[in-house]
């Protein structure tokens, strides 16, 4: 269980609710009630480097592409074309 998931849960708990926290990126999530709250990014996400165009998550496995920027969503595990996120301009 990472630090930054268990502070954002105990940030929204209440005495009958704890809510189950999922990082939308990593997957990464600590366990708690419904509805899910969903974040964007935890402290596993630190290397967030690439970000698919369908959904937003990572690519899957070693089957991306980065001189094309495409590969294989591992959200949707569909092909798609990547954005990366530590480009500077």
């Amino acid at each position: 269980m990472t630090d930054y998931l268990r502070h954002v849960q105990q940030q929204l708990s209440s005495i009958i609710y704890e809510p189950h926290i999922l990082c939308t990126y990593c997957g990464n999530e600590r366990h708690g009630d419904s509805p899910t709250i969903e974040i964007k990014e935890c402290d596993l996400c630190e290397e967030r480097d690439w970000q698919s165009s369908c959904c937003t998550a990572k690519p899957f496995g070693n089957s991306f592409i980065e001189e094309e920027k495409s590969g294989i969503c591992s959200e949707c595990y569909d092909g798609a074309s990547f954005e990366d996120l530590n480009k500077e301009e």
